[in-house]
């Protein structure tokens, strides 16, 4: 038997089923009303101003399943996050490690220059005391006849001391003007040379030799000393105008290939036969 029209709409007293899903169907057009974008938005705007739509759609929409899911996203990005600070710390602790060992590196690279140039000076310093020992040798072919040595030969501080007794006696001689202090000390009879030695000749080299020969020649004006020449021995000038000042102070030189006339005159003289 076909049932009543009214059996489909309202259902038979024993059986509810039938008639909840056609309610719902028509009252909320879930089949067949479209959904345009005014109508969402009503649909936002009552559920925002409904808390308990708010809850019921977040119930809806969030099974079990998902919410696990997020607590687990959550909590591995509260993981990651964490991984990320301890990497950030030790990408600190690695930086300052490095500064550190950039200081050190520097300390270190300041060691090894200052060894480098304790190296170098002590290699000059035994280099030039080598070739004053070489001109001192030489100082007779050097000079070309006479006699001399360095003052700290017994003979040589001897003659200087008679010849500075008075001065010294008399003022306070420094050691730059002190003759005593000299590389080189020459004569031929009553004629002498007051040289300094040096590898590279300086501006200090010109003056000391300048200096210690006008002191000696002073000392010397009652003591038989006729004349006091300034010389200066070297492989190199510093500069062109250390060569100028020399020539300027009446320094004779011999300085690699160059020798100064005054130092020429002085070879030729001949000292008186012993």
């Amino acid at each position: 038997m076909r049932p009543a029209e009214g059996d489909l709409a309202g259902g038979s007293e024993g059986s509810t089923e039938p008639a909840r899903r056609v309610r719902g169907d028509a009252d909320y057009g879930v089949a067949s009303m479209p959904v345009d974008d005014e109508t969402l938005r009503e649909l936002l705007r009552l559920i925002e101003a409904r808390p308990s739509a708010r809850a019921e759609l977040r119930r809806l929409l969030l099974s079990d399943g998902l919410e696990d899911a997020l607590r687990n996203l959550a909590g591995a990005q509260t993981r990651t996050e964490g991984h990320l600070a301890s990497l950030a710390a030790r990408m600190d602790q690695l930086a300052e490690a490095q500064t550190r060992t950039e200081r050190q590196m520097e300390h270190l690279a300041g060691r090894v220059g200052e060894l480098v140039t304790w190296q170098a000076g002590e290699a000059g310093r035994r280099n030039s005391e080598q070739y004053e020992r070489q001109v001192r040798r030489r100082a007779l072919s050097l000079f070309q006849g006479g006699s001399g040595g360095c003052p700290t030969e017994a003979r040589v501080q001897q003659r200087l001391e008679d010849i500075l007794a008075d001065l010294v006696a008399a003022e306070i001689v420094l050691d730059r003007h002190d003759p005593l202090l000299v590389d080189l000390m020459w004569w031929k009879d009553d004629s002498y040379a007051v040289a300094e030695v040096a590898l590279v000749v300086e501006w200090d080299d010109v003056y000391r030799a300048h200096e210690r020969a006008e002191t000696l020649r002073r000392a010397g004006q009652d003591k038989g000393v006729r004349d006091v020449l300034p010389v200066v021995f070297g492989q190199a000038w510093s500069s062109p105008e250390v060569r100028a000042e020399a020539e300027r102070l009446g320094v004779a030189w011999w300085v690699g290939d160059d020798l100064a006339p005054r130092l020429l005159e002085y070879r030729r003289k001949r000292p008186s036969p012993r």
